[in-house]
């Protein structure tokens, strides 16, 4: 079973990094990346095509999408969940090792933003849709 959840920041990272997200989940933040709670396998084709497309609807509900990436990690499902948030009229922040896509970014107009921890992120994101919510 899928657990909804009915926040609106969406996480992308490596799955190994599913039990953090987790955590935070349980401690009231509110995202709405339901993946997190999935038990995926990344070299299950048939069970990841499966789970896109709620990690689509995901993104699409959302506001804000943290990128997580530590060092050596490569960005690959993230780069379709950025589209999809991107579409929906979603903010991008960063937090992690990011060198390549801020660097890259300089010749787009896509508003990303570098945190240092994730903490900072999550409360940026409130503080930003909360404003956003009041005007």
């Amino acid at each position: 079973m899928i657990e909804m959840l009915d926040g609106f920041i969406y996480i992308t990272s490596k799955i190994k990094h599913a039990p953090k997200w987790r955590k935070l989940a349980g401690e009231g933040w509110p995202l709405c990346c339901s993946w997190i709670f999935m038990d995926l396998d990344p070299e299950d084709y048939d069970q990841m095509s499966q789970a896109w497309e709620q990690m689509i609807n995901d993104c699409k509900r959302s506001r804000i999408l943290i990128i997580y990436r530590e060092e050596g990690e490569q960005l690959k499902g993230g780069l379709i969940e950025i589209g999809a948030v991107l579409g929906n009229g979603g903010r991008i922040f960063l937090v992690g090792a990011m060198p390549d896509l801020i660097e890259g970014n300089r010749d787009f107009r896509v508003p990303v933003i570098q945190f240092p921890d994730m903490e900072s992120a999550l409360v940026s994101a409130i503080k930003e849709v909360s404003t956003v919510d009041s005007a």
